[in-house]
């Protein structure tokens, strides 16, 4: 099987190594010794990275002889002869860079194509009868494989600045924008400036109080403000159950009426332009149940590949993800979220898009009685201090009336015991913490827990 391969491309890189100092420390920045495909530049690429960890300075050809001598390469390497031969063979600097490109990016190639040939002689024997498991290991060995590419320069402050610049510009010129994907909630939009790209947000909550209808309402409400698919990952409820939510928030018809198809003829009416709006826009919703985010990642590659960038992901929620190397110890719970919530940040910068990921708090929040009133703070985030340092955004919804004694409840003018279903609920949504902007703030909004809808109550603030 033929490999890809520059010879002439990886004896510019020792060569250029052997004349500067510069070029040495670039290119052991980027490349190994099994980046080279010729045995004799193997070699001599870690004779030359030993004698600079030892000296950290420059490696003259008469001391990388010596030091092939003494480990005894020399002859493995074609004597001397050869190291006078890379010496004149040197150019100049100019094209180190690109040099380095060559061979770095043919090294990625052949261990593709080996990794490759690898899966098409041994999946039966290595997948054990496990297919999902064994494509899930597949991916993630390639996405490591591939990042060796994407080492970066530094950026000088000069570039930064020219960029800024541009960044201004294009925002002057309505080329661009300063603010990332609104939801059409004005207080919450003017106060985060949107869900920004390359940005983890997490929203926590007691089960039951309303993140999942909240996330719903940020998710279609933004969906409709950007031509950007936006996707929607349910672990706990099916495509059914997400769509019967959306509709109803978005037509104002009762859940139980969608559910059993007992609406009348504006309800009706009401429904179908709800539909019509979200037709219009890109929304994808996923129900796979312990999902991997290795399958996450995978899924959104094609949806980008077809649709184009991604808007905004919503991960509900965080915690019945599965972890893609899991622990056998219930204690390093901790760990897998940790895990997680590194590689939800990572596809977020990745994808160039925002992600909010669910989580619950945990009993921490809820007072002695039980009845939810004390604030939630950082502190009270589910097994992880991992997802605070991730995030850029922390947000929690608070609802006091939550776990109260149904006569110690606000009682609605002219309420009874049957209007319960229908009854509404007053919600703070606290940002707790927010990296990029304002944090210690509160928005007050209405939730209509009868069609899982959230109403800004603070507009005019």
């Amino acid at each position: 099987m033929e490999l890809p391969y520059n010879l002439d491309a990886e004896k510019q890189v020792i060569a250029n190594m052997i004349f500067s100092s510069d070029v040495l420390v670039e290119t052991f920045s980027r490349l190994g010794a099994d980046d080279f495909y010729d045995k004799k530049n193997q070699i001599i690429f870690q004779c030359i990275y030993e004698l600079y960890a030892q000296n950290k300075a420059k490696v003259e050809p008469s001391s990388l002889i010596d030091r092939l001598s003494i480990n005894g390469q020399l002859e493995e390497v074609g004597d001397a002869s050869y190291i006078f031969e890379l010496v004149e063979s040197y150019i100049d600097i100019t094209n180190a860079k690109y040099y380095i490109s060559t061979v770095e990016e043919r090294s990625v190639l052949r261990k593709i194509i080996l990794y490759s040939n690898n899966v098409v002689n041994k999946w039966q024997i290595e997948s054990s009868g496990d297919i999902s498991n064994y494509i899930n290991k597949v991916e993630k060995d390639l996405t490591e494989i591939i990042k060796k590419r994407r080492v970066e320069d530094f950026v000088s402050v000069n570039d930064a600045f020219a960029r800024f610049r541009a960044r201004i510009s294009d925002i002057r010129s309505g080329a661009n924008s300063a603010h990332g994907l609104y939801t059409g909630y004005n207080t919450f939009d003017n106060l985060m400036m949107g869900f920004k790209d390359g940005e983890l947000s997490i929203l926590a909550a007691r089960p039951s109080v309303g993140k999942s209808a909240l996330a719903l309402n940020f998710l279609y409400r933004a969906s409709l403000r950007t031509q950007k698919p936006c996707v929607f990952f349910s672990l706990e409820m099916g495509v059914d159950q997400v769509i019967n939510r959306i509709l109803s928030a978005a037509s104002g018809v009762e859940m139980k009426k969608i559910q059993t198809g007992r609406f009348d003829r504006n309800e009706e009416d009401n429904i179908n332009k709800a539909m019509r709006d979200l037709t219009s826009s890109n929304l994808f919703i996923d129900d796979t149940p312990g999902i991997k985010v290795t399958e996450i990642r995978s899924k959104l590659n094609k949806l980008r590949s077809k649709y184009g960038d991604i808007g905004l992901i919503v991960v509900d929620y965080i915690g019945l993800v599965t972890p893609d190397i899991k622990s056998k110890k219930a204690e390093s719970r901790a760990l897998e979220l940790g895990q997680i919530s590194a590689s939800l940040l990572a596809i977020a910068r990745d994808f160039h898009c925002p992600v909010l990921a669910l989580s619950q708090l945990n009993r921490a929040a809820d007072n002695a009685g039980g009845k939810n009133d004390t604030v939630p703070q950082l502190s009270n985030l589910r097994e992880s201090g991992s997802l605070e340092q991730d995030a850029h955004v922390v947000m929690f919804i608070h609802r006091p009336d939550y776990g109260k004694p149904e006569d110690e409840k606000p009682k609605e003018e002219g309420s009874n015991e049957n209007k319960e279903e229908t009854s509404n609920s007053a919600v703070k949504l606290i940002i707790a913490k927010n990296r990029n902007g304002v944090s210690g703030r509160s928005i007050d909004f209405m939730f209509q827990k009868h069609i899982g809808k959230f109403i800004e109550m603070d507009v005019n603030k």
